[in-house]
């Protein structure tokens, strides 16, 4: 890693133990799934696309909240063992962002718009607590991490035939946890239903 890199990486690690620290008593549980969404969409389209340079954002939002997440959990547990996978099996060749239409990405699709939903709360919170300036490069790859889950829903809305993204299948996280329902502004309706 470059100096450049191991400073992002480090920023985005520490923001995101912030995130996971606010208010702690009455919404970590919520702010951990968040993070667990947008991670498990990261590595669900890394893992079935590869590590392209045109997603090195996803990777970063990857490594930088799944490391997040491996913080807090060693905070609240010191003497468990981590139970959050650093780990991601990615393909031998890397793949165009149209592959992502490929049947086999399908029972991986309902990832998205969680994670479009998480990632827009946690980019909000981020804009209201950080200095875009200052922190330019994670203000940076936050939105192109949003544009990319954007395109990756859209394109799976254009999939004749197939499932659609906007409805989740069903949440096995256990009884608290909610289906996700897409704020307007994160992708537009699709013109073609009615």
């Amino acid at each position: 890693m470059q100096t450049p890199d191991i400073v992002n990486f480090t920023v985005m690690a520490t923001v995101g133990v912030a995130f996971l620290q606010q208010q702690l008593a009455d919404d970590t549980a919520a702010r951990v799934r968040q993070f667990e969404q947008i991670v498990g969409a990261c590595a669900a389209v890394l893992q079935f696309i590869g590590r392209p340079r045109y997603l090195d954002s996803l990777f970063q939002l990857w490594s930088g909240l799944t490391h997040s997440l491996i913080l807090m959990e060693t905070m609240l547990f010191p003497e468990q063992p981590v139970q959050t996978s650093s780990q991601l099996a990615l393909p031998r060749e890397n793949m165009p962002l149209s592959h992502i239409l490929d049947d086999r990405f399908q029972p991986m699709a309902y990832r998205i718009p969680l994670a479009l939903q998480a990632l827009a709360e946690y980019t909000d919170w981020f804009h209201e607590k950080y200095d875009e300036h200052l922190h330019r490069e994670m203000a940076a790859l936050l939105d192109d991490a949003m544009l990319i889950f954007q395109s990756i829903y859209q394109i799976l809305q254009l999939r004749p035939g197939g499932t659609n993204p906007a409805q989740p299948a069903p949440d096995t996280g256990g009884p608290e946890t909610n289906a996700a329902v897409l704020p307007d502004h994160v992708a537009p309706a699709d013109p073609w239903t009615t």
